[in-house]
């Protein structure tokens, strides 16, 4: 009488066991490489969202200073200074006022943006300033380096005031590409106190009077290193020509 088997062979479960195998190796490598993407987007995004931030504020003029404190220039006329001792109502100053921000990196991967200023050493100079003739004369007087001195106003940026320093660093260890981008990155976003316009300058130096007087922006992409988390289809920021809106940044992958 004969017997069925109801097993499989050694060679139909290893079979089994590998075609089971390959297809586990491929949802995992699917899942990592669409899990590794995600955050390379979520990098990206949170950094346009960082720049945006800081459109936002020069529009708004937030103004962080503590209450009735006043600013103005250092006695070398080459530092702002937050006076704790001359009282004026919460936030203004007849001599200084914030006209916006400046955003810098030295490393490609951590930034700081600090409120940008205008400062003079009399009320009188800060009427002259508001009757300027136009924006491209008040800012290249203002960021002129030799402008620095009693009759002239400084464009200036404080190393710290109360909350109004932001402080970011790109997620998921990536950072600027430096193939496409110098590492040193500044970033002034100025709006005239003589028309209300917003105008952006960039360049690859640190000081405010440099980024405004020798490079202007035509269009700039900070683009941004994966790390490894993807391959190819790389991201950035995209900073339009006279950027003047948050809506003038976005994530792009064209030039990167």
């Amino acid at each position: 009488m004969n017997k069925l088997s109801g097993g499989f062979t050694i060679i139909e479960v290893m079979l089994f066991l590998a075609v089971s195998g390959a297809l586990a190796a491929g949802i995992l490598v699917t899942v990592g490489g669409t899990i590794g993407a995600q955050r390379y987007r979520d990098a990206v995004d949170s950094f346009a969202d960082f720049i945006q931030r800081q459109y936002d504020r020069a529009i708004n003029v937030q103004n962080d200073i503590d209450d009735h404190n006043t600013c103005g220039l250092n006695s070398d006329k080459n530092r702002i200074i937050i006076d704790n001792t001359n009282k004026a109502l919460a936030g203004t100053s007849r001599t200084c006022m914030i006209v916006g921000r400046f955003i810098t990196s030295t490393d490609g991967t951590t930034f700081t943006a600090r409120p940008l200023y205008i400062a003079t050493e009399n009320e009188d100079q800060m009427n002259k300033i508001l009757r300027a003739q136009g924006d491209y004369e008040f800012l290249q007087k203002a960021a002129d380096k030799s402008a620095i001195a009693a009759t002239k106003p400084a464009l200036l940026t404080t190393p710290n005031t109360s909350g109004a320093v932001d402080n970011y660093t790109l997620g998921w260890d990536t950072r600027i590409d430096e193939s496409k981008t110098n590492k040193i990155i500044s970033i002034a976003i100025v709006r005239s106190p003589v028309s209300g316009a917003i105008h952006t300058y960039f360049s690859n130096r640190t000081s405010v009077s440099d980024t405004i007087t020798e490079a202007g922006l035509s269009q700039a992409r900070l683009c941004v290193d994966p790390n490894g988390w993807v391959v190819g289809g790389r991201l950035g920021v995209r900073i339009d020509r006279d950027a003047a809106l948050e809506s003038s940044v976005q994530v792009a992958g064209e030039g990167c």
